[in-house]
């Protein structure tokens, strides 16, 4: 293994077992892995695997015929759901992947029961270090009402893999939703489409960290519908962009007709660490009814030079200078995820800014 790619594991705590997992040496999950799938199951959670067929979307006419991906022999349908009044605090790891030499676009539907309480990790890809490419092209969330659910999505590519993901979520009344997404990019074209639907006093919080470097091209979508009365919504996006890197963010509010004492922000900002590097953002509020509060701001720029030096005359190094500003920028996000993932976080934008981040 590549002494770079060895330290980056390093850093980021990996533990022996998940490495060679992770490396192909192993074809079983790591033991305390397999003890969280029993105690979820001891919840009531059940899992259920597809070869072939078709999931239930939420009904989106333009999406239903985007959804038929390429379907090949190794491909799955992965369905799980969580019934009505199940609360756990463990944070449910789930990584849809098969161990082949051709291309896996799995598909994901995860169902939450009313008055569920319960955190969930959604890995898009597995680590390409043993030459497998696994991608989860579809994604589909359900909850129920009165669920509070958080959601973590990584999205982490091989080199000169494009992929072009579709996340869609339909959110019952008066249930509390968050979900995260992290994007580390590494040579690759990624295109995302989010889209959710917020019923009358749901609350959808969709919180992005995005990082690009090298030649990385990423032009995402975000989108809460409010169809309800009473409900909120936020789009929340911080990104960090280097070298030649682009990065298009769209982050569009709908306010339907009965989306009464709705309201909603859609809060952009992106830091350029090189002159080279580009970040649009595209914010939209679409308004269909009067009694409604929607606001969006965005912020586009360098570090400014004189704060850098500022920092230095207090004994910084100007890398460890840019760190603390970048991270006062992504602190507000970062917090929102279980606490491993919150370091993690924090070592990708370090290592981002001191540009050792490995080829993987």
């Amino acid at each position: 293994m590549d002494k770079k790619i060895e330290d980056f594991l390093d850093k980021l705590r990996i533990s022996e077992d998940e490495r060679e997992f992770i490396l192909g040496l192993k074809k079983e999950l790591p033991e305390k892995y397999s003890k969280l799938k029993e105690k979820f199951l001891g919840y009531g959670v059940k899992f259920q695997i597809y070869d072939r067929g078709t999931l239930g979307f939420v009904p989106f006419e333009e999406f239903d015929e985007n959804a038929r991906r390429r379907v090949d022999s190794t491909s799955k349908f992965f369905k799980i759901e969580i019934p009505e009044g199940v609360k756990f605090d463990d944070p449910m790891p789930i990584c849809c992947f098969t161990r082949s030499q051709y291309m896996g676009n799995h598909h994901l539907n995860l169902n939450f029961g009313d008055n569920t309480h319960a955190t969930v990790v959604v890995g898009s890809t597995i680590p390409d270090f043993s030459g497998e490419q696994n991608v989860l092209s579809n994604m589909e969330v359900k909850t129920g009402m009165n669920s509070e659910v958080k959601i973590v999505i990584l999205n982490s590519f091989r080199k000169e893999q494009r992929v072009a993901p579709l996340v869609r979520g339909k959110f019952g009344q008066n249930s509390k939703v968050c979900i995260n997404v992290i994007n580390l990019i590494n040579g690759t074209k990624h295109t995302s489409d989010y889209r959710f639907i917020a019923g009358a006093g749901a609350e959808v919080k969709l919180h992005v960290i995005s990082f690009a470097r090298n030649s990385d091209r990423i032009e995402d979508s975000y989108r809460i519908d409010l169809e309800g009365k009473k409900s909120n919504a936020l789009i929340s996006i911080r990104g960090i962009s280097r070298d030649h890197s682009y990065q298009k963010h769209v982050a569009i509010i709908e306010a339907g007709p009965a989306s009464s004492g709705s309201t909603g922000i859609a809060d952009t900002a992106g830091y350029l660490l090189q002159d080279e590097s580009r970040f649009e953002v595209w914010p939209s509020l679409i308004v269909k009814n009067d009694d409604i509060h929607l606001d969006h701001q965005a912020y586009i720029g360098h570090i400014p030079d004189e704060t850098i030096e500022y920092l230095r005359s207090r004994g910084f190094t100007r890398e460890s200078a840019m760190f603390l500003i970048v991270h006062s920028m992504i602190e507000p996000i970062k917090n929102q995820l279980p606490e491993r993932f919150q370091f993690e976080v924090e070592m990708i934008a370090r290592l981002l800014i001191e540009n050792k981040l490995p080829e993987i």
